[in-house]
């Protein structure tokens, strides 16, 4: 990316980080700080800060962290330009033009303006003669008019290149294409991936068609393609049709695995169902979600994979704590189908009688038991105990246990007095993985960050109260560069980092740590605690950080010289030499 300083410095003096966090998330003052519940994570006690001295905020729960670039990347699900593009539209100051994706050199602008061509050219060959096969195969799945245009439903034709020499007619070119997902290349010849296919254009928020999705009208394998990554689209990051549900989303959504689910229940006036393109439902999606609702009734179909996908949603969305039905289908093999076969009336009637996530999973549970064999009997009562057990709070224990209770034709007192007693067992596990957890995490144990730490502990720790210093006393960078150089850092992370942040340092700027992209949100938010560290202590001065830089190099002398004596024993006097030298100074 791009953009100059001198507008991201505009940028972010323009969009206040506690101004843009408060659309989000209900603030409260502590001292200088503000909190609040973090909306990256489900949480009842606020962990979640933010430092309007250093523009920053740090969830210390689940560790997102970073400047208000990075928030709305995060809270938003946009990749950097289109959070700058965010950015700058709230702020009312024009875009610079001269941002580019690092991939491919396509703006996402340029693949934006190629996708609305193709959703052209696609909705128009669907209407057209030649489109007749794909009509047909919509009218046979009782798919009208009217929802054809609404959803702006084209087709493909078979041929190897029509919508590339259509694309290229118009003045794009082959790179373009290919990096738009629209065409590929072999062989020094570009050709059309999506070919003899039903189209489904995917529009986001902003009414922007950011990708496709294509069925095929024969045999082709695979049934289903969808565009891949591009310099406008993040398959993780989008939701079919939440550009017309989001206007219904406010009691609930409803999440199918298909487009043709979707459609069926828009057409039917269930105007507020969703789907994934193609994937299972992400953290990412779980975000997205909670911004419309905190309600979603999964309607997913009834093979196993469905259930494994019901599953796997389920964990995801009620991390953030929205609340999740489950709709059973019955017969039926999704909710297209069912409605098909049962009308809308009957769909509306198992929304309303939809499980609850724990009532789904106890009936999940049950599915798989004959209850009248006295072993299964007790296989169940088992497995429902130790479901229940692992629930958070005893209400919930107490009420699915009186429910296991009557499902199982037991007593209830007898259910909860073992789950409460495996629950305790559970807490006092969990309690030590989590102090386990906690130890490994400091000693650097699936750092996926800054994986050096894993080796270099107590000098990493050196490294961050470092670089901590240097990023909210930027004042001191000229005088730390003296004695300080990048050589000086061990783990690759913080080479990385200070290396950033040489240029503001020289210039005794403000590090911008959101800047053009460099650091993703993960590092940020890595960063983000690094500089929340240093903000906890009452001393950050020049006297503090000498004497660090001062400790890493002798950490750096101490390990090379080591390394010395294990390549070869000859180097041991100088080494004991270095040893009685450090001795000699700590007395003095």
């Amino acid at each position: 990316m791009a953009f100059s300083a001198a507008f991201l410095d505009e940028l972010k003096f323009r969009n206040e980080l506690p101004d843009v966090i408060s659309q989000y998330v209900n603030l409260r003052r502590t001292g200088s700080n503000m909190v609040g519940l973090c909306p990256f994570h489900s949480e009842k006690t606020p962990s979640f800060v933010v430092f309007p001295t250093t523009s920053t905020f740090k969830c210390f729960g689940c560790g997102a962290g970073g400047d208000v670039v990075g928030f709305v990347m995060q809270i938003e699900n946009l990749d950097y330009p289109a959070a700058i593009e965010f950015l700058a539209r709230r702020c009312g100051i024009p875009l610079e033009e001269d941002g580019f994706s690092k991939e491919s050199k396509v703006s996402r602008k340029r693949v934006l303006e190629l996708n609305r061509e193709a959703a052209k050219f696609f909705h128009n060959y669907l209407m057209s003669p030649g489109g007749e096969t794909a009509l047909q195969y919509l009218k046979n799945r009782q798919i009208k008019d009217t929802t054809i245009k609404h959803f702006g439903l084209g087709a493909s034709p078979a041929g190897w290149s029509a919508l590339t020499e259509h694309l290229t007619s118009l003045g794009y070119k082959s790179e373009e294409l290919t990096a738009a997902f629209l065409a590929g290349s072999k062989s020094g010849r570009t050709y059309d991936y999506f070919r003899n296919r039903v189209i489904f254009p995917i529009i986001d928020l902003n009414g922007n068609v950011v990708a496709f999705g294509g069925r095929a009208m024969g045999d082709e394998k695979p049934k289903y393609i969808n565009t891949s990554d591009t310099p406008a689209f993040k398959k993780s990051k989008n939701l079919f049709a939440l550009n017309f549900a989001k206007n219904y989303a406010s009691e609930s959504l409803i999440m199918c695995e298909g487009y043709m689910d979707v459609i069926a229940l828009h057409q039917a006036g269930f105007t507020n169902a969703v789907a994934t393109l193609g994937t299972a439902v992400t953290s990412e999606h779980a975000r997205i979600i909670a911004r419309f609702t905190k309600n979603v009734l999964l309607a997913y179909d009834s093979d196993s994979a469905g259930k494994r996908a019901t599953d796997k949603a389920i964990e995801a969305l009620t991390e953030l704590g929205i609340n999740v039905r489950v709709i059973e289908l019955g017969d039926a093999k999704d909710p297209d189908d069912f409605i098909k076969k049962q009308g809308a009336g009957a769909f509306g009637l198992k929304l309303k009688g939809s499980s609850g996530r724990i009532d789904y999973a106890i009936g999940e549970i049950l599915k798989k038991y004959n209850l009248s064999l006295p072993d299964d009997l007790q296989s169940a009562t088992d497995e429902l105990i130790n479901y229940i057990a692992a629930l958070g709070d005893k209400p919930s224990r107490e009420i699915y246990s009186q429910r296991a209770a009557e499902l199982l034709g037991l007593s209830a007192d007898g259910i909860a007095k073992v789950a409460e007693q495996k629950a305790k067992k559970f807490v006092r596990r969990a309690k030590k993985e989590f102090d386990d957890s906690e130890i490994r995490k400091k000693a650097g144990y699936g750092d996926k960050v800054n994986p050096g730490r894993l080796k270099f502990a107590d000098i990493s720790t050196i490294e961050e109260r470092i670089l901590g210093i240097l990023l909210i006393r930027v004042d001191l960078g000229i005088e730390a560069l003296k004695q300080l150089g990048e050589d000086d850092f061990f783990t690759e992370f913080s080479k990385k980092l200070f290396r950033f942040m040489k240029p503001f340092l020289e210039e005794g700027k403000e590090v911008n740590i959101s800047a053009n992209g460099f650091f993703t949100p993960e590092e940020q938010g890595v960063i983000a605690g690094y500089m929340a560290s240093r903000l906890k202590l009452e001393k950050n001065d020049f006297e503090v950080l000498e004497a660090d830089i001062k400790l890493l190099k002798e950490k750096k002398t101490d390990l090379e010289l080591e390394e010395k004596v294990n390549e070869d024993y000859e180097n041991l006097g100088e080494y004991l030499e270095h040893l009685k030298r450090k001795h000699k100074d700590k007395k003095q």
